[in-house]
């Protein structure tokens, strides 16, 4: 690939990541405070955002935020299939990997 072209699509990846970090941060924050009938659509939007930051990183080969990423969906995808709020122990895991996922790309 054009470096050029490599350069631009990782400036995008970076503005995508910002954004998805803080629907990864907010959404988990939201959790902690929220009623269990908002459960379902907290976790389908964490589930969503990190495969999207997943696929996103893998277009630009950074294989570190693909990991992390997959780690979280695997984890969303578990709370999802469970039906059980998460602790606040593994909300804050979760946060740490979020923020150590954008401070990968920086």
């Amino acid at each position: 690939m054009d470096k050029k072209v490599y350069q631009e699509l990782l400036a995008i990846f970076g503005n995508e990541l910002s954004e998805s970090h803080a629907v990864l941060t907010g959404e988990l924050l939201a959790i902690e405070h929220s009623a269990d009938a908002a459960l379902t659509t907290h976790l389908d939007t964490l589930f969503r955002t990190a495969h999207n930051i997943k696929g996103a990183a893998a277009s630009v080969d950074l294989q570190d935020i693909v990991t992390l990423a997959h780690e979280l969906e695997d984890t969303f995808s578990h709370w999802r299939e469970t039906h059980n709020k998460p602790s606040t122990t593994e909300i804050n895991r979760c946060l740490e990997q979020t923020d150590k996922i954008l401070s990968l790309y920086q």
